[in-house]
């Protein structure tokens, strides 16, 4: 696989910095949404996971955006030596099928 693994200190305080960029240039986030009673606004939720231990280690919901924004992700690494797939999910919670996942890996050691 090509997965790239970033050492990082087992329960060290990590923050994962994300940009988040829209190809679909607007004058405003309303969703489309027809049938909902008021006006609807996109969101986003970026969930950052472990796949070995299955634990979720940072959640952020993310506010409308027109071009692009950065958000950053604290989280705190898992306290177990060795290597680790983490995913980093993007969900829409306006739309179907805009879902997108990311994985990388971190190589966790003691100091």
């Amino acid at each position: 696989s090509n997965i790239s693994w970033n050492p990082v200190t087992v329960g060290e305080e990590c923050v994962l910095c994300v940009k988040l960029q829209s190809l679909n240039l607007r004058q405003d986030s309303r969703a489309y949404a027809p049938k909902f009673p008021k006006a609807k606004h996109e969101s986003w939720f970026l969930v950052l996971g472990c796949i070995d231990s299955g634990e979720i280690l940072a959640l952020r919901r993310v506010a409308s955006f027109l071009s692009q924004t950065i958000v950053n992700l604290s989280f705190t690494a898992p306290k177990t030596v060795g290597r680790c797939i983490c995913t980093l999910y993007l969900m829409s919670d306006s739309y179907i099928g805009l879902d997108q996942q990311y994985d990388f890996g971190t190589d966790r050691i003691n100091t």
